[in-house]
């Protein structure tokens, strides 16, 4: 199992790597071209560089937004381990343990409140697991979603990111 986690913690160390760079690159060029750029030399065709510049600030703004929604997806992740582990390993093993208590010592519980008795604390453990299995749902749901918003923006960024590039190399072809 820990040879697995480590494949998925260096593909992700990898994956975002690799977002931090093509991002960089995109405002590496942006920069570079909009403080190189020199209007006369390219007077007939000056406006391919406002549209190169626009879709090299849109790859820069999808590629930020692209790594704050991978953040946002490792947070819900994690949330989610968190929940299903609660889930899993602690709630469904209390409701057995108490009806085994209740009954090995039934006469102590008597007199007692509801609450803590344990049919009372089986009632509250089971609206407990309730919550938490809505709020996995829940957390599902946010977390498809905020996936969406990532898968859009690598396809944006990367999309923006060749058009700029290429208005940038057809001003230069242009001009030469």
């Amino acid at each position: 199992m820990a040879d697995v986690e480590k494949l998925y913690d260096r593909y992700h160390e990898s994956r975002q790597k690799f977002d931090y760079f093509i991002t960089g690159l995109a405002t590496t060029v942006l920069a570079y071209s909009v403080q190189s750029f020199d209007s006369g030399k390219y007077a007939n065709y000056i406006w391919l560089a406002p549209i190169a510049w626009s879709f090299l600030l849109i790859a820069v703004i999808a590629g930020l937004v692209r790594l704050e929604w991978i953040i946002a997806v490792l947070g819900i992740e994690t949330e989610k381990f968190t929940k299903q582990t609660i889930y899993q390993n602690i709630y469904q093993n209390i409701p057995d343990s108490l009806r085994n208590a209740y009954k090995l010592q039934e006469q102590k519980w008597k007199g007692l409140p509801e609450e803590l008795t344990p049919e009372g604390m089986e009632k509250w453990i089971n609206k407990s697991l309730s919550d938490c299995s809505k709020s996995i749902e829940f957390l599902n749901a946010q977390q498809s979603k905020a996936i969406k918003i990532v898968e859009w923006a690598y396809r944006f960024r990367e999309w923006s990111l060749i058009i700029g590039l290429f208005f940038l190399g057809v001003l230069k072809i242009v001009n030469f």
